[in-house]
């Protein structure tokens, strides 16, 4: 199985990146419909997850 070196800094980056942006909008809802999942064979996951941001 092969897996990037780079892909554990990615997730700790997108992570820490997220938590500074929920800092500014804590109240949010994500919109599942409108999501769209990655289709390849080596990654899993979202490529656009919309967000509504609360009042």
């Amino acid at each position: 199985m092969h897996s990037c070196l780079g892909a554990a800094l990615a997730r700790m980056e997108s992570a820490i990146a997220l938590e500074r942006l929920l800092d500014f909008m804590p109240r949010y809802e994500v919109i599942w419909d409108e999501g769209k999942r990655v289709a390849m064979q080596n990654v899993t996951g979202w490529s656009h997850v919309p967000v509504r941001v609360l009042k």
